[in-house]
C-alpha cells in the first residue's frame, strides 16, 4: 500500500512539474510576441503600451515563482538578462521606441536568500527628467538611470562588493549614450545605483555617462586581466561645438579607468594593443568631460 501511495504522489509531482513548466514556456511564448513590437516605430503607441504592460506584469508574475527563479527566458532576443556569478540577482532591461526616441524599462529579480523579507522582484522606474549632478548622484529603483545594460562586472574585495554595468541608450535619435554604472543591493532588498568610486582629476564621481552623435560608434569594454575599462575618447567635431554632444564623436584615441586602490582612476590617451602593461602616456593631464553635470 505504501508502494502504491509513493507511486502515486511521485506520478503526480511528474505531472505538476510538467504543467508548471509547459505554463512558463506558454507565457515565455505571449511575452516573445508582445516583445516584438517594442522597437518597431510605426506600431500604434496604445497598442504597444497595452503589450509593454501585459509584459511587465506577467514577466513580474513568473520572476516571482521558484519555477521562474532559473528560467532561462532564451526566447526573448531583444531582452537584455544580466547576472553575476554569485547568482544574486538578475536584471532585465529593454527598450520601446517611438517617434521621440528611446525609452528604457526594467525589472531586477532578487535571489531568494537576499530576499526573505521583501518582494523578490523589483520594478525599474527610469528617470524623465536628468537632474543637475546626475553623475555625482546615487540613485534607486524609483529613479532609475535608465539604461539597457550589456555587461556585468562585480567587484569584490575584503570591505567592499558591488557590481558594475556598462549600458546604451539610443536617447532622442541626435545622440547616444553609454555609461558605466554602479548596482548594489542593501541588506533590506533597497536597489541603489552609483556609487562614488570613480576618480576624475580631484572630484570624486558616482557614474561615467559618454554621450555623442548619435550616426557615430563608441566603443567602451571591460578587460579582466588588466581591470581597466577601455574606450574612445570623444571630442567635438569642430572645437566651437565644445559641450553640443550631438556632434562629438570618437578622435582615434583611448582613455582608460584603472582599478587601483579601491577606485577606478581616469587614465587619458592610452595604447589599446596592449592594455595589461598601459598606464597612458606620460605628461598627459585633462579632465573627463562629463555630459550631464
Amino acid at each position: 500500500m505504501k508502494q502504491l501511495m509513493l507511486l502515486i504522489f511521485l506520478s503526480w509531482f511528474h505531472v505538476a512539474r510538467s504543467q508548471s513548466q509547459y505554463t512558463i514556456q506558454q507565457a515565455e511564448d505571449s511575452l516573445a510576441v508582445w516583445s516584438s513590437v517594442f522597437l518597431v516605430i510605426n506600431v500604434d503607441s496604445a497598442k504597444k503600451q497595452e503589450q509593454l504592460d501585459k509584459f511587465k506584469q506577467t514577466l513580474a508574475d513568473i520572476l516571482a515563482t521558484q519555477e521562474g527563479r532559473n528560467h532561462s527566458f532564451s526566447k526573448l532576443s531583444s531582452i537584455s538578462i544580466l547576472s553575476p556569478p554569485d547568482e544574486s540577482f538578475r536584471i532585465f532591461t529593454w527598450f520601446t521606441t517611438s517617434a521621440s526616441g528611446y525609452k528604457a524599462h526594467g525589472l531586477i529579480q532578487i535571489n531568494k536568500q537576499v530576499a526573505r523579507k521583501h518582494s523578490p522582484v523589483v520594478h525599474l522606474t527610469a528617470l524623465t527628467h536628468i537632474p543637475k549632478g546626475f553623475v555625482y548622484k546615487t540613485l534607486d529603483a524609483e529613479n532609475w538611470p535608465g539604461m539597457v545594460y550589456y555587461n556585468l562586472i562585480p567587484v569584490k574585495s575584503r570591505n567592499e562588493s558591488y557590481y558594475l554595468l556598462l549600458g546604451f541608450h539610443g536617447n532622442d535619435g541626435l545622440t547616444h549614450k553609454k555609461s558605466i554604472d554602479v548596482i548594489s543591493i542593501t541588506s533590506s532588498g533597497q536597489v541603489r545605483f552609483g556609487l562614488p568610486v570613480f576618480m576624475n582629476e580631484n572630484r570624486m564621481a558616482n557614474r561615467i555617462v559618454f554621450e555623442y552623435k548619435a550616426n557615430a560608434r563608441m566603443s567602451l569594454r571591460y578587460y579582466e586581466k588588466s581591470k581597466m575599462f577601455i574606450f574612445d575618447h570623444l571630442s567635438p567635431e569642430n572645437p566651437s561645438m565644445k559641450g553640443q554632444f550631438q556632434h562629438y564623436m570618437p578622435d582615434f584615441s583611448y582613455d582608460a579607468f584603472k582599478y587601483e586602490k579601491k577606485k577606478w582612476i581616469y587614465i587619458p590617451d592610452v595604447y589599446t594593443k596592449n592594455e595589461s602593461e598601459n598606464s597612458g602616456k606620460p605628461g598627459v593631464k585633462y579632465n573627463l568631460e562629463l555630459p550631464d553635470k
